[in-house]
């Protein structure tokens, strides 16, 4: 069940008004919430709905053990049984194969006839997202830095909630349990607000990413027949829909949640705009950037140990956040790409750290240039076919006799019209400059204290937008796959 989808909207507005139905029932309303979100999880593959209970009820029990254990060696080892059930679910799903065939590989290389059986089954919807929930709460409960929760219900509305079961953003135990304990904050300006960022997300979604999307899979499916010119603005292109694809879900997803009464954290701070690697990465995916922070990062040591074991630190992270997003190589180099530009930025601010005026104008419009660049880079492997094919489009993209067998111009053959592409291209400038402001000068504040005549023209000319220039068909959001 995709969000830009019907399917979604009549489900949406029936979970709202059964759930308004329930404003004084907070648990009625819970169990009601549990219920929609295994019925929203059941749209896809029912029978996955296992593989969630069981991470569920391990958890649980796992966190329920610590907290009622004084011995740190009992909480470990309940916290390390968690960790190993609820990592293998997502080795032996998302990892099995992968291992097999290196495993295959490396066996032939050094002269082995040992062939190793792949599974070929098929990964659960958003297991890579649900798996983090649930390590961040036993980890959580394991440091004391969160009570164990003890109402079974809650726990599974936590991991399951709906908005963000699939594709994040990445809560904390301790911003999402006391809302559920709570219980939900209805106010009519919930519900606006909340509706605003599902229309603004679909505007990205709708209107951005699957706009470029045909242009992009032409491109990547086609780059020998491409230009360098070409190849360039494909690879930039592909920039703006994940990010239109990825922002636009959580908007959705913080937008639904909202209307129901409960607040997602932000996960993404115009991640396009950052001066740094470093910048950036306070910017994308902020929900997963501080989940591999807290958990993977600062128990390595972080940034208390030498500089060498520094940077097999940050390394080390991006290597497992480019694995988490996929079971190839491609994503392990383009984590290794972020990782080595990230600590080449680090270092560059230590030594020379920010200055004013009009050296640090231009350092920052050449950070940002550099940052864009980089960034561009990386997002070739991670959608590229295969760590060659990404290679010789880089290698083709600064090639100046590749001049490729299709000029800019004929790109067309892609499905997207120059019109739709340049469409999208403006929609994404004119959402930065929207959210810049907001973030800049609280735009959002100020237009909620303008009349109805002010903000129901902009509610009405965003719909329009969304129906007029959206592209409509199946197309699942990208890290729906992760």
């Amino acid at each position: 069940m995709l969000f830009n989808s019907w399917q979604f909207v009549w489900f949406f507005a029936l979970v709202l008004v059964v759930d308004r139905g329930l404003s004084n029932r907070v648990r009625a309303g819970q169990l009601w919430l549990l219920v929609a979100s295994c019925w929203f999880y059941m749209a896809f593959i029912p029978v996955y709905l296992l593989i969630l209970a069981t991470t569920i009820a391990v958890d649980y029990v796992a966190g329920r053990a610590i907290a009622a254990s004084s011995d740190h060696r009992i909480r470990t080892w309940w916290l390390a049984g968690s960790i190993a059930v609820t990592v293998g679910i997502l080795a032996v799903f998302k990892y099995a194969d992968f291992m097999a065939v290196n495993l295959q590989t490396l066996a032939a290389a050094i002269g082995w006839n040992y062939p190793v059986a792949a599974l070929g089954i098929l990964l659960p919807i958003g297991l890579s997202f649900h798996t983090f929930q649930s390590l961040a709460y036993v980890i959580e409960v394991h440091r004391g830095t969160c009570p164990a929760e003890r109402d079974p219900l809650r726990y599974a509305l936590y991991v399951m909630f709906f908005p963000q079961l699939v594709a994040g953003p990445i809560e904390r135990p301790q911003n999402l349990l006391p809302q559920f304990m709570a219980g939900p904050h209805r106010h009519p300006s919930n519900l606006t607000s909340g509706m605003q960022l599902i229309l603004w997300g679909l505007l990205k979604k709708m209107a951005i990413a699957d706009t470029l999307a045909p242009f992009c899979d032409y491109g990547f499916g086609h780059w020998q027949e491409l230009s360098a010119p070409s190849l360039i603005l494909v690879s930039l292109a592909f920039s703006l829909q994940i990010w239109a694809d990825f922002s636009g879900y959580s908007d959705i997803a913080r937008g639904a949640a909202r209307c129901l009464g409960y607040e997602l954290m932000v996960n993404f701070r115009l991640p396009y705009l950052a001066t740094s690697l470093t910048d950036f990465w306070r910017r994308w995916h902020i929900s997963l950037s501080t989940w591999f922070r807290d958990y993977v990062y600062l128990p390595l040591g972080g940034n208390r140990v030498p500089a060498w074991r520094w940077a097999v630190n940050i390394l080390t992270v991006f290597a497992i956040s480019g694995l988490w997003h996929g079971a190839a190589w491609t994503f392990v180099i383009w984590g290794l790409i972020h990782g080595t530009a990230f600590l080449i930025a680090a270092t560059w601010e230590k030594r020379f750290p920010l200055s004013s005026g009009r050296i640090a104008l231009v350092r920052n419009l050449l950070g940002w240039l550099l940052t864009v660049a980089t960034v561009t880079v990386a997002w070739v492997f991670f959608r590229a076919a295969s760590a060659t094919d990404a290679a010789h489009m880089l290698a083709a993209m600064i090639d100046p006799w590749h001049v490729g067998l299709k000029p800019l111009r004929t790109i067309a053959e892609s499905g997207a019209t120059r019109f739709a592409v340049q469409t999208a291209a403006f929609l994404a400038i004119a959402v930065h400059v929207v959210e810049y402001c907001h973030l800049r000068h609280g735009w959002a504040a100020i237009f909620h204290r303008q009349s109805r005549w002010v903000r129901w023209p902009v509610y009405y000319g965003l719909i329009l937008a969304v129906l007029l220039l959206g592209t409509y068909g199946r197309r699942d959001f990208i890290y729906f796959q992760f």
